[in-house]
């Protein structure tokens, strides 16, 4: 989390002291995406759960693909591949809600 907000805080950079901050152009950014499946495991609500089965990456300004779905946006194409790194780890450990 840090990382990223350190890649907001460098894009909003004034150009010179005294300028406000930059608008962040969000065509130049990365966006990410997951495919998933539901579990037979259940939440501490009862609910099924999902796991991801498969993720990916793309720059901002292609077309969203058919049967994915958005996990959000990301500054740069650095923490776009982290991002796809840690998602793609084959076990996440699972922490009760209580």
């Amino acid at each position: 989390m840090l990382r990223w907000l350190q890649a907001l805080i460098e894009q909003r950079r004034p150009s010179s002291s005294g300028k406000p901050p930059r608008r962040i152009d969000q065509r130049e950014g990365w966006l990410t995406f997951l495919k998933t499946q539901e579990t037979e495991t259940r939440d501490s609500f009862g609910l099924k759960t999902f796991e991801v089965v498969d993720a990916r990456i793309q720059k901002s300004d292609r077309s969203i693909p058919q049967g994915w779905i958005s996990a959000g946006g990301l500054p740069n194409h650095a923490l776009a591949e982290e991002w796809l790194s840690f998602v793609r780890q084959p076990q996440h450990p699972i922490l009760p809600l209580h």
